[in-house]
């Protein structure tokens, strides 16, 4: 079981819009611009807040369309809605970038992600390891094993992490050990 926060996890969504915007920085910018160069076709962006990130997607040379959605966006170009909402198959891609650790039930969020890409699923999260959960808004972080058994016990073996795609997903998450922030790409198709 992933480390849970040792306080009372505050939600982030329900802060008003303009304490929320405090919140959205440019934190995840590699991410997007790595993702960019990466991926293929049309891309879901969950999670999207501002919506930073959509132009950074849409120069990837992929990249056919992008939509970002958000539990409570905090701007006008991103969707109001939940990846319950969102058709299976939807997108070739759904990225999720530091979202997971807000979810209240993860095995059914990552099931959600899947659900709707056709292609595959790129979320990143925090390294327990080095930030310890003291987000006050984060429910749970992972260590790069726990991420890597959660993904196991879901059957979702098909999957690699941080910048190098094509290598062995368990020896990237023990080299993840030590950054701050990881990726993990899944192959759904």
């Amino acid at each position: 079981m992933s480390p849970a926060n040792a306080q009372q996890a505050q939600h982030l969504h329900r802060l008003p819009p303009g304490d929320r915007l405090k919140h959205a920085g440019a934190g995840q910018r590699h991410w997007y611009e790595f993702l960019a160069g990466q991926i293929a076709g049309t891309v879901l962006d969950v999670g999207s807040g501002t919506g930073y990130g959509l132009d950074i997607l849409r120069r990837g040379p992929g990249v056919t369309s992008v939509m970002g959605i958000d539990i409570a966006p905090v701007s006008l170009r991103v969707s109001p809605c939940t990846v319950d909402d969102i058709a299976s198959d939807g997108y070739d891609w759904a990225i999720a970038l530091d979202v997971i650790e807000h979810a209240e039930d993860d095995r059914a969020f990552l099931s959600s992600l899947l659900r709707i890409a056709r292609k595959g699923v790129a979320i990143t999260t925090p390294n327990y390891l080095i930030s310890r959960c003291a987000n006050p808004y984060h429910l749970r972080e992972y260590t790069p094993d726990e991420l890597s058994a959660l993904l196991d016990s879901m059957d979702y073996r098909t999957w690699s992490s941080n910048a190098a795609l094509a290598i062995s997903p368990h020896a990237t998450l023990q080299a993840a050990s030590a950054e701050a922030n990881f990726c993990v790409v899944i192959n759904a198709g």
